[in-house]
C-alpha cells in the first residue's frame, strides 16, 4: 500500500466514523461553498476512494473522500464519492441523485461538480446544482496542450496532433485544437462507424493506424486504460497527455515507456492558493481536475460566461494555469 492511498484509507475511517458529528458543525458555519462528486470507476479501481472491496458494501450511498481548501480566498469544498461503480450508477441514477440531493441539502451545498463520466449520466437530473465541467476540462487540456508544447520546445506547424475519445469533452477539444496551427488534427474513437474520413480539417476515424503517425496525442476515453490495445499502434516517441478519470494505469505508462520510448503527461490544472487532501488518485494535492475548476469559478463569480473564451478568460482571472506534469 502507498503512502498516498495510505493517507486516503486513514482519512475514510476517521471522516465517515464521524460524519454525523461533524455535519451538522459544517452546516452551522457553512464552511463549504462547493463539492465534487467522484466514483471509483470499475472494482479494479476500488482502493482509489474505497480502501477495501468490503467497505463498499456498508458504506453511506454517499461517503466523503476529501477536502479541498482555498486559503487565498478562504473557499472551501468537499469531494464526495458514490459506493457504486459508474456502470451500477447508470443503472441506478436516480437513487444516487437522491442521495447527493441530501447530501448537498444537509450541507447548503449550491454547487457540485460532476466528475469523469457522470455528466453523461447525471447532469440532467438537477442543472442547477450540477456543473457538467466541460468548459472547465476543456480549459484545462488545451492550456496544458500549450504548457506541453511551450516545455517540450516544439513547432505547432511539425506536430500532428490526436485526441483519443472523441464524445461529450474531445469534440469541443478537436473544435478548440482547430486555431492552434498544428500539422494535422487527428480525432479517434471506436465508436466511429468509418474508419478514416476528413472533414472540416480534422481527420476523424476508428482505424488505429491513424494514430501510427500522430506525435501528440490527448487522451479523453471514459476510463485512461482503454488505450491498452492502442499502444502497439503508437508513434515513436509518442508525447500523451492524459486527461481520463481513472487514469491510465501505470503498468501502461511504462508500457509506454519502454515499447514507444513515449512519455505520458497528466493533465490539470492548478491554482496557487488552493490544494486537496488527501490527493486524488493521479493527482497531486495542488492539481484541480478541469470539473473541479468550473465549479470553484462558478462558485466565486457573480457573472455567467457566454462562451469558452468568456470561461477561458475569467478562470485565468481567478488566477488558474495548467499544468502538464510527467509521470515517471
Amino acid at each position: 500500500m502507498s503512502f498516498n492511498t495510505l493517507k486516503r484509507v486513514i482519512f475514510f475511517i476517521l471522516i465517515n466514523c464521524f460524519r454525523f458529528v461533524l455535519m451538522p458543525i459544517f452546516r452551522y458555519f457553512k464552511y463549504f461553498n462547493f463539492a465534487a462528486l467522484v466514483y471509483a470507476g470499475t472494482s479494479l479501481d476500488i482502493k482509489g476512494y474505497f480502501p477495501f472491496e468490503f467497505i463498499k458494501k456498508i458504506v453511506p450511498q454517499i461517503s466523503i473522500v476529501g477536502f479541498i481548501r482555498d486559503k487565498e480566498n478562504n473557499k472551501n469544498g468537499i469531494i464526495i464519492a458514490s459506493k457504486y461503480y459508474v456502470e451500477e450508477i447508470k443503472e441506478k441514477k436516480e437513487l444516487v441523485y437522491e442521495n447527493v440531493d441530501r447530501f448537498a441539502k444537509s450541507l447548503d451545498l449550491k454547487k457540485i461538480a460532476l466528475v469523469g463520466r457522470l455528466p453523461r449520466i447525471l447532469f440532467d437530473m438537477n442543472k442547477v446544482l450540477f456543473v457538467e465541467g466541460k468548459t472547465g476540462t476543456v480549459f484545462t487540456v488545451i492550456n496544458s496542450v500549450k504548457k506541453s508544447m511551450k516545455d517540450l520546445n516544439l513547432d505547432y506547424k511539425k506536430i500532428n496532433i490526436a485526441v483519443i475519445g472523441v464524445g461529450f469533452i474531445g469534440k469541443e477539444v478537436l473544435e478548440n485544437l482547430k486555431n492552434m496551427n498544428f500539422a494535422s488534427i487527428t480525432g479517434f474513437d471506436i465508436r466511429i462507424e468509418k474508419k478514416s474520413i476528413s472533414a472540416d480539417s480534422i481527420i476523424m476515424g476508428s482505424d488505429p493506424e491513424l494514430l501510427t503517425k500522430c506525435d501528440l496525442l490527448v487522451i479523453l476515453t471514459a476510463n485512461g486504460d482503454d488505450i491498452v490495445n492502442l499502444i502497439v499502434n503508437f508513434k515513436k516517441n509518442v508525447i500523451v497527455l492524459d486527461d481520463t478519470h481513472p487514469s491510465i494505469s501505470l503498468e501502461n505508462i511504462r508500457r509506454i515507456k519502454s515499447e514507444k520510448n513515449g512519455a505520458v503527461y497528466k493533465v490539470a490544472a492548478a491554482l496557487k492558493s488552493t490544494s486537496i487532501f488527501p490527493e486524488m488518485p493521479g493527482f497531486k494535492n495542488n492539481w484541480i481536475p478541469g470539473c473541479i475548476v468550473e465549479t470553484i469559478v462558478s462558485s466565486y463569480s457573480n457573472r455567467k460566461w457566454v462562451n469558452q473564451d468568456d470561461f477561458n478568460d475569467m478562470a485565468e482571472t481567478f488566477g488558474f494555469y495548467a499544468i502538464s506534469q510527467k509521470i515517471i
